[in-house]
């Protein structure tokens, strides 16, 4: 990860093909998954994670950042707010800045 980040830039494409949703879900600014050869979402990292379909469809988990910050908003009966954390840090800093603990 860190040679990857250290070459990632806007004006390169990197291709990672990984089964590890922590991985894309941090790191990826568009993801494509699959099932059966065929492309059954292709977008955000974020909004996959929302889409239970392709989830089931494609066998997938959610990550443990979106589904601990999905489960704090769900128990505390709040609204959906802006961005989803995507790292383990910016969970710890919107629990922190948001108070939502």
């Amino acid at each position: 990860m860190n040679l990857l980040d250290s070459i990632h830039h806007p004006d390169k494409t990197i291709i990672l093909s990984t089964h590890d949703v922590n991985l894309a879900y941090q790191w990826a600014d568009e993801v494509v998954v699959m099932n059966d050869g065929k492309v059954i979402y292709q977008g955000d990292p974020v909004s996959v994670f929302h889409d239970e379909d392709v989830l089931l469809q494609a066998h997938l988990e959610k990550p443990w950042v979106f589904e601990m910050f999905q489960a704090l908003l769900q128990s505390r009966n709040l609204a959906e707010r802006d961005l989803f954390p995507r790292t383990k840090e910016e969970l710890l800093q919107k629990l922190e800045t948001e108070r939502i603990y």
